[in-house]
């Protein structure tokens, strides 16, 4: 029906004038065939069947000292190592604009010309309303189109970060399972004296071991 109407169209218009229209269609069209892809994807989600390869972890990377029992999904978790991390929920925004900040002085005068200002301003104490620098029209001009870019691309980069972190379960998952852990005050997770990998101790024992070893004469000696 949609491909027919489309030939059809075709047929009556210019080849111009056709190319122009269908372009509009498409850029009208395009957050709408976004938003069914989403909701066919979330829906193709949920009828999957899990991955059972997740299931599969290096048992020699978690060594696990405590009382607390792990389940199978927090070994998982925990096999990816401390330098794992899970990428945030949102964009910092404050982070971009600083580095959009820092491109715009980088590539005008305006940071040099800044930097020359407050110091004859702390010498002197003083400021001349003449030595205040005003932007050209270009630099006005770069200035206006990189925060518009900014924002653009903010809004859109959140608004994906949002719509990754709504349907990536595993993720999903992991952060409630480091919740979990981290809940736990019971418990210390630290690194191994040697080598790479996670270490769970109870934290009392993890407390008396500290005071040992700082107790021991042969390794430490008092000061007063």
């Amino acid at each position: 029906m949609y491909k027919s109407s489309l030939d059809h169209l075709r047929e009556l218009s210019s080849a111009d004038f056709f190319e122009h229209l269908f372009q509009i269609m498409i850029s009208e069209c395009s957050y709408l065939i976004d938003k069914k892809r989403r909701t066919l994807n979330k829906k193709l989600l949920s009828l999957s069947p899990v991955n059972n390869s997740t299931g599969y972890y290096n048992a020699k990377v978690v060594t696990n000292l405590s009382s607390r029992v792990l389940s199978n999904e927090e070994l998982i978790c925990l096999a990816n190592g401390l330098d794992y991390s899970l990428p945030p929920k949102s964009i910092n925004s404050m982070n971009v604009a600083s580095n959009v900040e820092t491109f715009f002085h980088r590539i005008t005068d305006v940071y040099q010309h800044q930097k020359k200002f407050m110091n004859e301003h702390k010498d002197y104490e003083a400021i001349n309303e003449s030595d205040i620098r005003v932007l050209n029209t270009k630099e006005l001009t770069l200035a206006n189109d990189l925060s518009s870019l900014t924002k653009s691309f903010l809004q859109r980069a959140n608004r994906c970060q949002i719509q990754k972190n709504k349907f990536d379960f595993e993720q999903q998952n992991y952060r409630k399972l480091v919740q979990k852990l981290k809940q736990d005050t019971s418990i210390i997770i630290t690194r191994p004296d040697k080598g790479r990998g996670v270490v769970l101790m109870d934290k009392q024992d993890y407390v008396n071991k500290i005071h040992a070893i700082l107790n021991d004469p042969s390794k430490f000696s008092s000061l007063s």
